[in-house]
């Protein structure tokens, strides 16, 4: 094209205009570069946001216990945590009613957690729930007026209101005879009777079911009780015994012919008293073997109940391999003096464990000798074996 004066004239202007359309256009591309990346570094600010909200520990209540009191009925409380490698932690419940009291026992306080995060257990109930999600290297108290604060080996905490009763699980008495069933068996053990406990549904404790069945119960031809924990059309199903005559103040010994050490963590060996009325906590002294589903824990305990109180409770260790043990407690209207010891000797030479109670001790009045063998909150043992013990006698001397 052959330029003119007019066609440079033309493009001159052209060049002048796209010169002011660049200035134009030079401050609004800048203004949208600006807020594009503004956008970018909030949303990136979000998402790191997300991410560390997604790795903090955190623990929630899912199911959560009715309200109510006392040591006679458990209820299923269970959640889930968050953030946390859940084989490096664990979850310690506490209900509150006049303090905060940990749970399920104060000998088993851990609350396991599984891969998915999930947890579940027993809790005594109370008017209020609390879980928090500590390090393995967390002491908690029996009982406590203030929860710990979210610091050291604590790492979240989740507080939970009791849930108005009706619906949901339903409630579970600890330690009492079912009437479930009209029919009872009586055995003879020790030159005394001893009606034998049985049920349809989950009792207390653990909840479990309660077998009369002589796979369960059953008294040898030399006079040795066998209690057994056996698995039968995909139920597991426990035992225990109960002695018609109350026997009142007294010493009470139990001669164990069974290897402790043998016994499963998640199995409870019970030897004890109870009575129906709630009058001084059912009147309960306890002789229990177990280690409350941690292997790692002392295998034996005394108590005289509320075992929530820490001058309550007694933990300690018998030794392995002993294939025969005696335990007794003599019961005064003051005092309940407990005592372990190898072997059957009726003078103890070898003394395993003793000490001497003073507060809380029950009245005499309507109580049965009881014992029991059972699973730890109705789980079936960790080994996934049945389970027997053999009491080679049992002596009650009366005060004098």
């Amino acid at each position: 094209m052959v330029e003119t004066d007019e066609t440079k004239m033309k493009l001159t202007v052209m060049g002048s205009h796209q010169c002011r359309r660049q200035v134009l256009y030079s401050p609004l591309l800048t203004a949208l570069i600006v807020l594009l990346a503004s956008v970018d570094l909030s949303q990136a600010a979000t998402r790191q946001e997300r991410n560390s909200e997604a790795t903090m520990p955190r623990i929630a209540i899912t199911r959560v216990p009715p309200k109510g009191a006392g040591l006679e009925v458990m209820e299923n409380i269970a959640g889930r945590a968050n953030g946390v490698d859940t084989k490096q932690v664990r979850v310690v419940l506490f209900a509150h009613t006049n303090t905060w009291y940990v749970q399920p026992y104060a000998a088993s306080p851990y609350t396991a957690i599984a891969e998915s995060g999930n947890w579940e257990t027993k809790s005594h109930l109370g008017d209020e729930y609390a879980a928090l999600l500590v390090e393995a290297s967390y002491r908690p108290p029996a009982t406590t007026d203030t929860l710990p604060e979210v610091a050291g080996p604590v790492l979240a905490i989740a507080r939970v209101a009791a849930r108005a009763t009706g619906g949901g699980s339903v409630s579970v008495p600890s330690k009492l005879p079912s009437t479930n069933e009209t029919r009872v068996r009586t055995i003879q053990f020790s030159g005394y009777a001893w009606k034998v406990k049985s049920s349809r549904g989950r009792v207390g404790p653990g909840p479990n079911y309660f077998s009369d069945s002589r796979s369960n119960i059953d008294v040898d031809s030399r006079g040795r009780l066998h209690l057994r924990i056996s698995r039968r059309d995909g139920r597991w199903y426990c035992a225990e015994v109960i002695s018609e005559r109350s026997f009142g103040y007294g010493t009470y010994k139990f001669y164990l012919e069974t290897r402790v050490d043998a016994i499963d963590a998640r199995v409870v060996l019970g030897m004890f008293t109870w009575s129906d009325d709630p009058a001084y906590s059912h009147r309960e002294i306890d002789i229990e073997i177990s280690r409350w589903g941690d292997v790692d824990n002392k295998n034996a305990q005394f108590v005289v109940q509320p075992y929530t109180r820490p001058m309550n409770i007694v933990r300690f260790q018998i030794p392995p391999e002993l294939g025969r043990t005696t335990h007794s407690f003599s019961w005064q209207s003051g005092s309940v003096f407990c005592r372990s010891w190898k072997g059957f000797v009726s003078a103890p030479i070898e003394i395993i464990q003793q000490h001497t109670f003073t507060h809380d001790i029950p009245q005499a009045g309507g109580e049965n000798a009881r014992v029991n063998l059972w699973l730890m909150t109705g789980e079936p043992p960790a080994d996934g074996k049945e389970m027997e013990i053999i009491v080679n006698k049992f002596e009650f001397l009366a005060s004098k």
